[in-house]
């Protein structure tokens, strides 16, 4: 029998959509691939309790080769994701998977994609899979100065398509009968998913040329029409994707693109900042459009200038004059107690005369965010930003169908698709 390569994984407890970094030296590839399995071990012995190892084994696409190091947290990427690997197929790899993700298991198997795509996908593999899944997009790994000042490869549009492909054939194998959905707009139709595996699994049985770049061109094109970036409410102490499940189907089912994600909990100005840098990733327009706790994270980035626009649905915006009981009390649950603390998470206190267009729909009977919080709000935000909208909803602190085709409209003026 021969011989299997184990990975280490290295677990640590922390908080941590997803990112990769590469050495700009062309990397050498593979051409074959042996077996691979997984070994967890922490620093200490002791594991999170999440079955990694058999999330791992379980994957129906080919594992990358090599020697992985994993860590249960926040990565260098700043995403709930990031993968990293050095130079040559035997170098050192490393993933960052973040527990409290709604799905830990398919988020490991984009990171692991994204290896896999780093030691084993040559030019020409990338380019059979781009043809494979109709992709025409320009650009894979984008050189970029880091913030230390070294250089290194930021994932393009296509890689992390690759990557969500990967998760998908890892998930689901070859064969599917309806889409699947995954996230940076990828969506996998029964052909796309059993031509992309193919072109995986030809890859890791070294069928394509070794020669290839790390670095595939730093030019993309971004997509037409806006990126509705869907963010649920809560209170910061919950923040669930699938909530926002009829709003992407919504918008889908009109033309615009819309993706829901989650943000770091019981943390305001950290999730501000958390969601800021998802948005700056995106090629193209990116609209914030959250409820209630979501709401707030949106307002905060239109009124720092950050996204193109935002809809702000019943979301709070300066917690000094958030004195309803329930915004008292979800105050003193997330630790905000202090007049600083409660101005440096609030979307009105951030106001500068360089605030994107907004929506602000809040309900007239509200009784977790006063109507007058939000009027008090758009008033400030017009004085800098004449595109500045407040509606009155029919529903008190959540969006029905009438109001959400309103907000729908509202984009679709400002950045048709």
């Amino acid at each position: 029998m021969r011989p299997r390569a184990y990975f280490a994984l290295a677990i640590i407890l922390g908080l941590g959509l997803a990112g990769v970094l590469a050495d700009v030296t062309p990397l050498q590839r593979p051409h074959a691939q042996e077996p691979a399995a997984l070994t967890l071990v922490n620093e200490d012995g002791a594991l999170t309790g999440m079955p990694w190892q058999a999330w791992a084994d379980s994957s129906l696409a080919p594992l990358p080769p090599g020697a992985v190091t994993f860590t249960a947290g926040m990565g260098p990427c700043g995403n709930p994701g990031c993968a990293r690997w050095g130079n040559g197929p035997d170098a050192d790899g490393h993933v960052w998977v973040m527990p409290q993700v709604r799905d830990p298991r398919e988020l490991l198997l984009h990171e692991l994609g994204h290896i896999f795509d780093g030691r084993v996908m040559t030019a020409e593999a990338r380019a059979d899979w781009k043809r494979a899944i109709d992709d025409h997009r320009s650009g894979w790994m984008i050189p970029q100065t880091q913030s230390n000042g070294d250089a290194a490869n930021v994932c393009g549009p296509s890689c992390e398509w690759f990557a969500e492909g990967y998760k998908m054939c890892a998930v689901y194998g070859p064969h599917i009968t309806e889409p699947v959905y995954g996230i940076y707009g990828y969506t996998a139709g029964p052909k796309r998913q059993r031509r992309g595996c193919r072109v995986i699994r030809k890859a890791a049985r070294g069928l394509y040329a070794a020669a290839a770049s790390g670095s595939q061109g730093a030019v993309h094109e971004a997509p037409a029409g806006p990126l509705v970036l869907l963010l649920p409410g809560g209170g910061w102490q919950r923040a669930d994707p699938a909530t926002m499940d009829p709003w992407v189907r919504d918008f889908r089912q009109h033309g615009i693109r819309a993706r829901a994600i989650t943000y770091p909990l019981k943390d305001v100005a950290g999730a501000i900042e958390y969601v800021r840098r998802v948005a700056e990733r995106e090629p193209g327009p990116v609209v914030a459009y959250g409820i209630s706790a979501g709401g707030t994270i949106a307002a905060a980035l239109a009124a720092q200038g950050a996204v193109a626009g935002a809809v702000n649905i019943a979301g709070p915006t300066d917690f000094e004059r958030w004195v309803t009981p329930s915004g008292i009390q979800i105050k003193r649950q997330i630790g905000m107690r202090t007049r600083a603390q409660m101005r440096a998470a609030s979307p009105y206190w951030m106001l500068a005369g360089h605030q994107s267009p907004q929506l602000v729909q809040c309900g007239a009977a509200d009784p977790l965010v006063s109507f007058d919080q939000c009027q008090r709000y758009a008033a400030a935000a017009f004085n800098g930003q004449p595109d500045t909208r407040l509606q009155a909803m029919a529903a008190a602190h959540n969006q029905w169908s009438v109001d959400r085709a309103r907000a729908r409209e509202w984009i679709a003026a400002r950045w048709p698709t």
